[in-house]
Parts: C-alpha cells; structure tokens; sequence
C-alpha cells in the first residue's frame, strides 16, 4: 500500500496532465501600494470548500509560513495586520497596513477535498523605494497535488522551499510535513 501511494505521488508530480479537483485561483494579477496601505489578496476555488481553505507566505530563500487556517484563524505569531475572509468558493488575505517585511509571495491551499490543492496562480510582493509592489504570478491551468499520504506526515522531496505544515481540518488543524527546494517547479500545467 505504501509503495502503491509513492507511485501515486511520483505520477502525481511529475506526469504531465496530471488534474486537481479543485482549482485555486489568485487576484488580483499586479498592483502597487505603498507602506502603510491596505492591501487584499482573493482566492477563488472552483468549487465551495466551506472554509477548510489556509494562506502561505513565502519569503525569498526561506521556507513557507503559515498565517491563516480555516479562512480566518490566525496562526500563533503572526501580527494581527494579517487577516482572513470569506467562504464558500471566495476568500481573502488583508493586510491592513503594509510593512516592508511584508514582501514575498503568497499563496492560498484548499483542505476541503483530498488532494489538497495548492494555487494555480500567486501573489508576489517585492519593495520598490517608496513602495511595496504586489503581482500575480500566473501559470493557465495549473495546479500542484498534495495526496492524502501527506496529511499522516509523509515527507515528500521535491519542491517546497523547506517544511512547511499543510493544515486540513480548519478546526482542528493537522501539521503536515512537506520538504523541497522551490515552489514554483513543483507548479505544472494541465
């Protein structure tokens, strides 16, 4: 059964046309605020995923930190300018006043359905001189699979940018275990 599920993982990340059951789609694709500034990142997936949805932020050369589960809990840690929304198939990250610190990239991962699914497109901030510029980085009809397997805590090589604990219960959340170098080439187009 074990190997049965490595199989599974391997074709599941590296088989071209592999399919997610739920899409996750970041906006807006590009804008600019300054310091200080609200800011709102949505997240639509394709179908109702009645809150079990988590928000990420991944900083350049670090691993991804989790800051919200269950749409709107803030994760221990985590300053309060953080803040989530929504339900159904629309959700949002708010940051209420911008910081510097605040750059990098964030994603959104539904916990609702197995696979766990990560985004199809992400947000990604970078700081200018005065400014802090956000941009969607976006791939058409892309997905990346996390199968059940990871949810009992298997670590996974691949691409992830350190561990990283992948929350499933909106309630009560389950740390997951996932360990890679980068995001982005484990993103693959359907």
């Amino acid at each position: 059964m074990m190997f049965q599920t490595l199989v599974s993982m391997f074709l599941c990340f590296w088989a071209s046309g592999a399919r997610c059951d739920i899409l996750m789609t970041q906006s807006p694709s590009s804008l600019s605020k300054s310091q200080g500034e609200r800011v709102s990142i949505t997240c639509r997936a394709s179908q109702g995923i009645s809150s079990y949805l988590n928000w990420y932020q991944q900083k350049p050369g670090q691993a991804p930190k989790h800051l919200i589960y269950g749409a709107n809990n803030l994760e221990s840690g985590v300053p309060t300018r953080f803040s989530g929304s929504g339900s159904g198939t629309d959700y949002t990250l708010t940051i209420s006043s911008l910081e510097p610190d605040d750059v990098g990239t964030y994603f959104c991962q539904q916990g609702y359905s197995s696979p766990p699914t990560v985004i199809q497109a992400m947000t990604k901030t970078s700081q200018g001189s005065r400014s802090v510029r956000l941009g969607c980085l976006s791939c058409s009809s892309c997905c990346l699979h996390l199968l059940t397997a990871l949810l009992r805590g298997t670590r996974l090589s691949g691409s992830l940018g350190g561990s990283v604990g992948l929350r499933d219960d909106p309630l009560h959340p389950v740390p997951v275990s996932l360990s890679a170098p980068a995001l982005t080439h484990q993103i693959r187009p359907m």
